[in-house]
């Protein structure tokens, strides 16, 4: 009968029964009804019932919840479900149904307690998390103005290992590469303005003419000797440039006979001539060809 009264007082039972499937009663927890039948229609249904079986009854005037549970045998072993098993008898519990609703009402109100405070634990912490990544996005988007304006040398933090550590890495490499970028930018139009300078400064008139016949530079003092303005030479290719001066020559067909051959051959070695022009005056031309790397890529 202990193991009775303990299934009793555990889930709070008026009574509990083992009940045969002839319905007599093995074992109650009032003792007098060991040994009588079973013949209660509720009863009887949960007997006849293979699976776990309830029911709404009155008792004494008393609203109930009846439960019956089939017990099972496999070999030697007595179960509550299994398979290749043998039916032996029934368990049977009478619950007070107010009592038993009024337990159920309290372990949902438990349960929907927990489930609000991890639903707010979960909440704080997605919250955390947002003002953390907010936090690293505006640091990135703070630095990316100041690039935007000029400032190459900011930094963004990346002391972490995910991904916006990547990002940050990625953020500062980009940065520092544009900072040497500039740098040498500044450093390049710097010498290309002392270029122009020494150019300019030449009593010399100075032409640059690349392998394709385009213009690649000049100075002032040849803009002067041939009364040019910058806009023609640099809208026009050796060829046009030797076509619009030619006119200007004492010798126009003897100035084309030999400005041509050393527009063909890039290769040719120093040519020294005189151009004598209709006003009078006299021009030395010197012609040799201008190599980068070893490989001639134009003329002066």
């Amino acid at each position: 009968m202990a193991p009775h009264r303990s299934i009793q007082a555990c889930s709070g039972a008026v009574q509990a029964e083992g009940v045969a499937l002839d319905g007599r009663v093995l074992a109650h927890t009032n003792v007098l009804e060991k040994g009588h039948r079973r013949e209660d229609p509720p009863a009887r249904r949960a007997i006849a019932a293979a699976a776990p079986f309830s029911e709404e009854i009155v008792e004494q005037g008393r609203r109930r919840l009846f439960l019956g549970l089939p017990i099972w045998r496999t070999e030697d072993d007595f179960l509550l479900s299994g398979r290749d098993r043998t039916r032996v008898g029934t368990l049977m519990f009478s619950l007070p149904l107010e009592a038993t609703l009024e337990s159920a009402r309290r372990a949902g109100t438990q349960v929907i307690w927990l489930v609000l405070l991890f639903c707010a634990a979960a909440l704080a912490g997605a919250l955390a998390l947002l003002r953390l990544i907010l936090r690293r996005l505006r640091a990135v988007s703070d630095a990316t103005a100041k690039v935007a304006g000029g400032d190459y040398s900011v930094m963004v933090p990346s002391d972490s290992a995910d991904e916006f550590g990547e990002l940050a890495g990625a953020f500062n490499n980009m940065s520092a590469t544009l900072s040497r970028t500039v740098v040498s930018r500044d450093r390049l139009e710097e010498a290309l303005s002392v270029a122009r300078a020494t150019l300019d400064a030449s009593a010399d008139g100075i032409l640059v003419v690349a392998s394709d016949l385009k213009i690649v530079t000049f100075n002032r003092r040849f803009l002067e000797m041939w009364g040019l303005s910058e806009e023609i030479v640099r809208e026009s290719d050796s060829r046009k440039l030797v076509d619009r001066v030619t006119p200007l020559l004492a010798d126009p067909e003897g100035f084309r006979s030999r400005s041509v051959p050393s527009y063909e051959n890039f290769d040719i070695a120093e040519q020294r001539d005189v151009l004598r022009l209709k006003d009078g005056r006299v021009y030395e031309r010197i012609s040799r060809p201008y190599q980068l790397e070893g490989e001639t890529v134009g003329r002066t």
